[in-house]
């Protein structure tokens, strides 16, 4: 017996080989599988960050006689995306730091991923602790910093703190931002 790919083939006058039909069958069959959120992103109230909104946009402030810039996205697919700027206060802006920050929500675990430098192995903080204006992020590891926490100060202000040890020293670094330009 004959597969029915070649037959029809035949009826059309068309020469089919049926190893080609079939990688197609099966490539349209992984295909649809392989459903993404592209066609469903979840509503922005089914985020799993949607607690955390208030952190989008562009924030600035001032510490120790350095301009610090951080943007953050908006939640989106469980991820927000940010960058800390440092930049020196001197007149040339020439950026002194710069560290890549994500957060992203998988199932129940949540982590702030920082990237000094763009650094391809980002250091993991756990969520350890939120509040509807406060979110704590920790990480057992000796380097500094061991915790991170950024606190709503109102709708145009946070309060940002670096805490952990230095050196066997308890070492707190605060700075505060304005915002400065509100995420879409």
């Amino acid at each position: 017996m004959r597969p029915p790919v070649e037959w029809i083939g035949r009826q059309a006058g068309i020469p089919v080989d049926p190893t080609v039909v079939m990688a197609l069958v099966l490539a349209v069959f992984m295909a649809g599988c392989m459903r993404t959120y592209v066609d469903e992103p979840p509503a922005p109230e089914e985020d799993p960050l949607r607690d955390l909104a208030w952190l989008a946009g562009t924030w600035a402030g001032e510490a120790a006689g350095r301009q610090i810039v951080e943007n953050w996205s908006g939640p989106h697919r469980g991820i927000l995306q940010g960058v800390h700027r440092r930049v020196d206060d001197d007149g040339d802006g020439e950026t002194v730091q710069r560290v890549h920050l994500r957060i992203e929500a998988r199932g129940e675990i949540t982590e702030l991923l920082r990237s000094p430098g763009g650094r391809a192995r980002p250091d993991r903080f756990a969520r350890a602790d939120r509040s509807e204006h406060a979110v704590i992020f920790e990480r057992e590891a000796a380097a500094y910093p061991q915790r991170i926490m950024y606190q709503r100060q109102g709708e145009q202000r946070i309060a940002v703190f670096y805490e952990g040890v230095v050196e066997d020293v308890p070492h707190v670094e605060q700075f505060e931002l304005q915002l400065i330009d509100a995420a879409p």
